[in-house]
């Protein structure tokens, strides 16, 4: 819990899924399954794409405006006369 507001943060609760047989003393598992990663990232794509398909905003439209020609850069080169120095 956090000390001022009183809230679990979600990870809290992330943990509990994960670990409710192994690191509590719950007699039987919230999420029976010890990768839950197998699950978390499969949600996380799919929010990722669903989120950028959905994006309607005008910095999006940008963005989707200049990737193919950064696509093209990354790819073959063209257009980049030398490296930079970060």
């Amino acid at each position: 819990m956090h000390p001022r507001t009183g809230h679990r943060p979600a990870r809290y609760l992330y943990v509990h899924l994960c670990c409710s047989v192994r690191c509590t003393d719950n007699p039987h598992a919230v999420f029976p399954y010890e990768y839950p990663a197998l699950f978390s990232m499969v949600v996380a794509f799919v929010g990722i794409w669903l989120f950028s398909i959905t994006d309607h905003s005008q910095q999006g439209a940008e963005e989707r405006s200049r990737f193919r020609a950064q696509f093209i850069r990354s790819q073959t080169g063209t257009g980049i006369e030398q490296g930079k120095a970060h």
